[in-house]
């Protein structure tokens, strides 16, 4: 008899483990949600919420209609026409079938936008990811009762034991940002293109990797246009063609907003050097971080000796100094620095290159033959200068709906460098390229690639 008991024990171990795998499987492959009953945000997921009390939208001539969407002007800027930006943003945030996709890019407030509208937009609204996470938190439910009813058959020895059904959780965990799972470049690419419905399913995503990558993404998740993926994480992009198939199994998004905030050259990069020499807890650490891709856009080189002159160059804190090893990658300090210094002007141009890029999405997909669905898409570009003003406005639309606080940057005190960029002329003569690429945003033109 006790024999029997324990086989039973076990066989329904392996039986609830293969449930929960299962429901997690199908939770993330198939549409948890019938979104013809769901198409609105009246229905509440968490407790205390009250989505019916959501501001209208502005009727300001036509701004606010999403029949144009993608169609008509489809680049916003924030400094420009603060109420169509917001209108716009708040139109595709209030529409189940449309999703905001964030560029998150470093040192131009991606942590702390994407740590409000992340928990907000995704727990808040209707997404297939969201419906995903309660199923997750459900699955993880019942295998804690199942695993209750062995413990209890086992202790008892009692196999004509009748368990209770199994009960369904009437609360929820809110989604939160993990920022690692959402970072960086080619090794976060490598995890994006193997599972793209890992990512592309959230109401709101925040992607921590470089301009073409992000738009890579844009047409991964969205516009499912002709791509083939080559080995190492890269894509390389073809005309479109008209019977490329839509691969989209878990989300239905048929309209996307792309939004990008981007940050002056100088103060960026002042940044930049104060958080690679400051803000890493220590030497090893900046070491894991440069081998594991976290500073991929900035092409250090990932040798031992290399990175040990980056940690070398972080103490001596001068543009103008000059290491005495004589086994140098970097001729100088300046040759460090200045790898900051192209990081930012190409980071400029990145926002002209992501934004033509969904120019070109749309114009495809506006050349579908009638009956097609089609999917479009609008970018909304913001200056840091105006990240406080813009989450000022959209709360205001929201009022009943509080944006999370969200998580600032760290600021720790410059223990090893307070570096003082405009005291180099010549390192401020490398910013030409990229000052001319913002002072082109702050009028609203976009810079053209260069062949």
């Amino acid at each position: 008899m006790k024999h029997k008991v324990l086989a039973f024990a076990i066989l329904a171990i392996i039986l609830s483990s293969f449930y929960v795998q299962l429901m997690l499987h199908q939770s993330l492959k198939t549409r948890q949600v019938d979104y013809v009953n769901e198409g609105s945000v009246e229905t509440p997921i968490f407790a205390g919420e009250f989505p019916h009390q959501l501001l209208p939208s502005n009727d300001n001539g036509g701004t606010t209609r999403a029949d144009d969407w993608g169609r008509n002007s489809t680049i916003h800027f924030f400094h420009l026409n603060k109420q169509t930006f917001v209108d716009r943003l708040q139109l595709c945030i209030l529409d189940p079938e449309c999703q905001v996709m964030y560029h998150h890019v470093q040192k131009a407030s991606g942590t702390y936008i994407g740590s409000r509208l992340f928990p907000w937009m995704n727990n808040r609204f209707p997404n297939a990811m969201r419906d995903a996470w309660k199923q997750h938190q459900q699955a993880e439910y019942e295998q804690q009762q199942l695993l209750e009813q062995i413990d209890y058959m086992l202790q008892n020895k009692d196999i004509s034991f009748e368990p209770p059904p199994l009960k369904i959780l009437t609360e929820f965990k809110p989604m939160t940002l993990d920022p690692s799972q959402w970072c960086c470049y080619k090794p976060f690419m490598n995890k994006f293109l193997s599972k793209p419905d890992n990512y592309c399913g959230y109401k709101f995503s925040t992607w921590e990797v470089n301009p073409k990558q992000m738009a890579e993404i844009a047409n991964i998740c969205h516009f499912q246009q002709n791509i083939s993926v080559k080995k190492e994480g890269q894509t390389k992009f073809r005309k479109p063609k008209m019977n490329v198939v839509d691969t989209r199994k878990a989300h239905r998004f048929t309209r996307a907003a792309i939004m990008v905030s981007y940050r002056e050259p100088v103060g960026r990069t002042t940044s930049l050097v104060h958080q690679l020499c400051n803000e890493i807890n220590g030497a090893n650490l900046l070491r894991w971080q440069i081998n594991n891709g976290n500073w991929n856009s900035l092409n250090f080189t990932k040798t031992p000796t290399a990175i040990q002159e980056v940690i070398d160059a972080c103490r001596r804190c001068n543009y103008t100094a000059q290491s005495q090893n004589t086994s140098r990658t970097y001729k100088n300090d300046a040759d460090i620095w200045d790898h900051l210094v192209r990081d930012s002007n190409k980071i400029l141009s990145g926002v002209s290159y992501l934004a033509r890029s969904i120019q070109q999405g749309n114009h495809y997909e506006l050349g579908k033959k009638e009956g097609v669905e089609l999917k479009l898409a609008e970018t909304f570009i913001l200056d840091t200068r105006d990240v406080s003003e813009f989450f000022k406005d959209l709360q205001a639309r929201f009022r009943y709906l509080t944006i999370p606080e969200g998580d600032e940057n760290s600021k720790r005190p410059y223990r090893v460098c307070h570096f003082n960029t405009t005291s180099y002329p010549v390192m401020m003569a490398g910013f030409f390229e990229g000052q001319q690429s913002y002072m082109n945003l702050t009028r609203g033109f976009l810079t053209r690639s260069r062949r």
